[in-house]
């Protein structure tokens, strides 16, 4: 074995060779599934492996699809309907844009007692 692997763009869709691959990933390590794999009979995994590699050595794992044009706008126009509908935002801190986010002060457990 030559060493571990930091990125890997997986395109093919086999996923006996991408798990195969998923074991030598390294720490901090990205792997990226983007192929589909055909209707095959399931394939033994490690899962305690794995979860345990993820977790430990930081490594992160994602499916992504190459989608077209009319796609996107789709997931847009769906985004902007949520967006009217709900009483949160999609944006990080949750707040509606109505209401600003207070400022927090003063120590963990003050801030518990004041609420």
């Amino acid at each position: 074995m030559m060493g571990t692997v930091d990125v890997v763009y997986e395109a093919v869709g086999a996923s006996k060779a991408a798990f195969e691959v998923m074991e030598v990933l390294g720490a901090n390590g990205v792997f990226v599934f983007t192929g589909v794999p055909g209707r095959k009979a399931p394939i033994p995994i490690d899962t305690d492996l794995l979860m345990r590699n993820l977790v430990l050595k930081n490594q992160v794992v994602f499916g992504t699809v190459n989608a077209g044009k009319e796609t996107y706008q789709a997931a847009i126009r769906d985004l902007e309907a949520f967006a009217r509908r709900s009483s949160t935002t999609i944006a990080a801190g949750g707040a509606p844009p109505s209401r600003p986010t207070r400022q927090r002060r003063g120590t963990r457990s003050e801030r518990w007692r004041k609420g």
